[in-house]
């Protein structure tokens, strides 16, 4: 095939080539029409296609390797470097033919429904969403700017609080155990300082300065030593989680059993349980703010494989055409 791509190549004159390996939005939306049976997918790539055209989005670094430029008038091409150089053109062309029979390959089963012949890629599957483990978020939050890892440690305590309410009523917990675990969150809410209260922490790692442990009683354990390390701030009424991947990973090892739906009945009648039982609301809302995030991270990496994919099959089209044009169909069955 390789051989076949470079006797096709060597056909076609330099301008030949440059006007052949260049094409137009509604080429492109044909090709992923074509190529794309997931909506998801093929959307994705679409509105990825149209925010690189009119400039309203940075150019991703898969993007620009591939050699893809984008013009102003919605057209886009092969830039000057691929376009000198034969190797990297046709090596170009026959990896994306390999990528699609191996990514594209794994897309959905078609939906059962009546009248519907498309399929749903897992990463646009309802019923197929991904449920990584804490670990898997490790590589994910080393990559996050410090403003974005902050973010994620701030938890808005009044949606916290009901996110907690719901949590109890899920696990069907009787109303002295639920007075326990709210007595729990307010003793997170109500012991820690402000920002105008403390002038060592404005607020936010203080915890450990203002908690003592003989207050929780004789039942304490380890439950309540990570309870300390939380703190809120009531300037921003937030609670502030410590900012490091290896705390987080411990809030979310807890809610192991809420990722994979374990929603028994629980019990919390001590302080120390009670603890535990908020500690592990918390890591949920943790683990679903990181899902978030990765699904959003995976959904992005996914958009530009798919429209390299799309553009470099396009600009193959319309190479083969302009060689069919001058050449005969029988240059294109070799």
């Amino acid at each position: 095939m390789l051989l076949a791509i470079w006797q096709r190549w060597l056909l076609l004159t330099e301008r030949e080539r440059t006007v052949s390996l260049r094409a137009d939005a509604n080429q492109f939306l044909q090709t992923a029409n074509d190529l794309l049976p997931c909506s998801g997918c093929r959307n994705s790539a679409e509105a990825l296609f149209y925010k690189l055209s009119d400039g309203s989005a940075r150019v991703p670094q898969l993007v620009s390797r591939s050699g893809i430029c984008f013009d102003k008038d919605s057209h886009f091409r092969l830039n000057d470097a691929f376009l000198s150089s034969p190797d990297a053109s046709i090596s170009l062309f026959f990896h994306q033919e390999r990528w699609a029979t191996t990514a594209l390959a794994k897309a959905g089963k078609p939906s059962g429904k009546a009248g519907s012949s498309r399929a749903r890629c897992v990463l646009h599957s309802q019923r197929a969403r991904g449920r990584p483990r804490p670990a898997a978020f490790e590589a994910l939050w080393h990559k996050l700017p410090e403003d974005h890892q902050r973010h994620l440690s701030h938890i808005d305590s009044d949606q916290f609080l009901t996110d907690l309410e719901n949590y109890l009523r899920r696990h069907r917990f009787c109303c002295r155990c639920k007075e326990k675990v709210l007595e729990a969150y307010d003793l997170l809410i109500g012991s820690s300082c402000s920002e105008d209260d403390c002038e060592d922490c404005g607020g936010f790692d203080c915890a450990d300065k203002h908690h003592e442990h003989s207050d929780y009683g004789d039942d304490l354990h380890y439950t309540s030593y990570l309870f300390d390390e939380l703190a809120y701030s009531r300037a921003t009424s937030q609670i502030v989680v410590p900012c490091n991947i290896e705390f987080m990973s411990q809030l979310m090892s807890r809610a192991d059993q809420e990722v994979v739906g374990d929603w028994g009945d629980r019990h919390a009648r001590t302080i120390a349980e009670a603890q535990d039982e908020v500690l592990i609301c918390l890591g949920m809302v943790i683990w679903e703010k990181m899902q978030s995030l990765w699904t959003k991270s995976r959904s992005e990496k996914r958009s530009e494989e798919l429209l390299v994919h799309c553009a470099v099959s396009t600009l193959r089209r319309n190479f083969d055409v302009a060689v069919e044009a001058l050449h005969g169909k029988e240059m294109m069955e070799q």
